[in-house]
């Protein structure tokens, strides 16, 4: 009966050292999806602007190709 018990705790140290690994990761792979995220919506944010100057550039060149013309 105390052999089993033994071999019990020695199955429980493992198992809550496999889950305390476990934890670990997931909050690396959380960490890295906040990251991502954070990243993606500056470079959506970034698109935006430069959509906005391009266009802006555009209509810009199109009133100076219409005063040439005159």
């Amino acid at each position: 009966m105390e052999t089993k018990n033994v071999e019990v705790e020695q199955e429980n140290k493992e198992f809550a050292k496999e889950l305390d690994e476990r934890g670990v990761t997931v909050e690396q792979h959380a960490r890295k999806q906040f990251d991502k995220t954070k990243k993606i919506k500056l470079l959506k944010t970034k698109i935006d602007l430069l959509e906005k100057s391009l266009s802006q550039i555009v209509a810009d060149f199109e009133k100076e190709r219409e005063l040439l013309k005159f």
